[in-house]
């Protein structure tokens, strides 16, 4: 494959697609607790290999702007194969996940809240109280935890997070002739 940015995204996206159906399957629990980044991990390693092979193309040297568009092009296409893949694990291929996704927050919410209590005074500990046990309602309303807006939303977020990560890969790996 000549682009070296839609190469790597495509085995990005699919390593990491891959990797969220196995965590899936395999420690549900731990992938939704932390697992679920370690994909994070794998894009950004792909940003730099394209960049890096798009430098070698050009025959060594590359400029600010190329390295930019290599990083930012081969997360993208990533980003877009694994915020689709983990659409359809919560909705067709896991949806089991939706109700362990759930338990987690809320287990979360009462981490944070327990933090807190104490250090809010009596008011403040019943509007917290009041404001988790909201939350809590709005939480368990919900059918499903990965909407496809939740998803699209998701997208943009990562392309927004993304496009700041590439500006870092350009800058390290620009040429300085280039």
């Amino acid at each position: 494959m000549e682009n070296p940015a839609l190469k790597y995204g495509l085995i990005g996206g699919g390593i990491s697609a891959l990797l969220t159906i196995l965590l899936g399957f395999v420690a549900p629990e731990a992938y939704i607790k932390w697992m679920s980044s370690l994909p994070y991990i794998i894009i950004i390693v792909i940003m730099v290999l394209a960049t890096k092979q798009q430098r070698s193309i050009n025959g060594g040297t590359i400029s600010f702007g190329d390295a930019f568009v290599a990083a930012f092009v081969a997360m993208s296409i990533a980003m877009a194969i694994w915020q689709l893949v983990i659409f359809l694990q919560y909705n067709f291929i896991q949806p089991d996940l939706n109700d362990l996704a759930k338990q987690v927050a809320l287990e979360a919410m009462d981490t944070v809240s327990g933090a807190f209590s104490g250090m809010l005074g009596t008011d403040g500990n019943e509007a917290m109280d009041l404001a988790m046990e909201q939350a809590k309602e709005d939480l368990l309303s919900k059918d499903q935890m990965i909407t496809i807006g939740a998803t699209i939303a998701n997208f943009f977020f990562s392309l927004v997070i993304g496009a700041i990560i590439s500006l870092i890969v350009a800058a390290v790996m620009k040429s300085s002739n280039a």
